[in-house]
């Protein structure tokens, strides 16, 4: 467990923020994310598709040598998992991390992005479970529904998370 303070409420772009989540998700659910009014969708791989045009948060991407190694060695996710928690993520302040996020989407909520489908082995799974020991926040979207796709932004609600 962290023994980082909690982060929350902060102040992005003059605007408290109040409310501490995220979303992950992958490529195919693009169009679903960018039609929920409170969700940005944000690439957090090394390499997004030729078409995407949103917001790239490289930071939190593999590096080549990370990818390479779990590819070409029998995709043994133990050690990615071990390379990526100290070569990635062991180098990033979380505070930061999702600040910068939060800039970036001006302070709507990211929906942290990949190629992987829900339950197959991505590093988004291990930002996200790294985001929550840190005290933030955070699930897969399995699936968009309707009601997901009217709520209002946390920033323009009056019922946001204290």
């Amino acid at each position: 467990m962290s023994n980082l303070q909690p982060i929350w409420p902060l102040t992005i772009n003059g605007q408290q923020i109040k409310w501490q989540e995220f979303r992950t998700s992958y490529f195919a659910k693009l169009n679903d994310i960018l039609n929920t009014p409170f969700m940005v969708p944000v690439s957090i791989c090394g390499k997004a598709p030729d078409w995407y045009s949103g917001i790239q948060y490289k930071k939190l991407a593999p590096s080549w040598s990370i990818y390479s190694d779990w590819k070409f060695n029998h995709h043994d996710n133990e050690i990615y998992t071990k390379r990526f928690n100290e070569e990635i993520l062991g180098k990033l302040d979380p505070k930061q991390v999702i600040s910068e996020l939060l800039e970036r989407t001006d302070g709507k909520q990211p929906c942290l992005i990949c190629y992987e489908k829900p339950m197959d082995f991505c590093h988004r799974h291990l930002v996200a479970d790294w985001l929550n020991a840190n005290g933030i926040i955070g699930f897969e979207v399995l699936f968009f529904t309707k009601r997901e796709q009217t709520i209002k932004s946390p920033l323009e609600s009056d019922n946001v998370h204290q």
